[in-house]
């Protein structure tokens, strides 16, 4: 017989803030990914993983801005990135970011 361990929310919060993965608290308890997911959207719990990705990827993409305001081209910047213009120039347009060095440098102007 298959028994299934009972995980009680207070368990699942501290798995999340630990910095384990949607996946990796899944594996831990036993459990598909997809319910522990539905079950932390459900009871409001956000995996701390997913935060430390969010804070990479703001401090990124402001640094990309800080380096055009700084007069480097978004072209040049994805060259030496590895990455493609349009890539970059499309996840600086869904952010609201400036994408050409003068609207960087207005931007960094009226920021501070």
């Amino acid at each position: 017989m298959n028994e299934t361990r009972i995980t009680t929310e207070k368990e699942l919060r501290e798995l999340a803030m630990s910095g384990m993965t949607y996946a990796s608290i899944a594996k831990t308890l036993g459990r598909s990914k997809h319910d522990v997911y539905a079950t932390c959207r459900v009871l409001g719990i956000k995996s701390a993983a997913g935060q430390v990705i969010r804070e990479d990827g703001d401090r990124y993409r402001s640094s990309l801005v800080d380096r055009m305001a700084n007069g480097e081209l978004l072209s040049t910047i994805a060259k030496a990135e590895g990455k493609n213009y349009i890539t970059l120039y499309q996840m600086l347009r869904r952010y609201g970011l400036p994408t050409n060095r003068y609207a960087a440098l207005n931007a960094n102007r009226q920021k501070g």
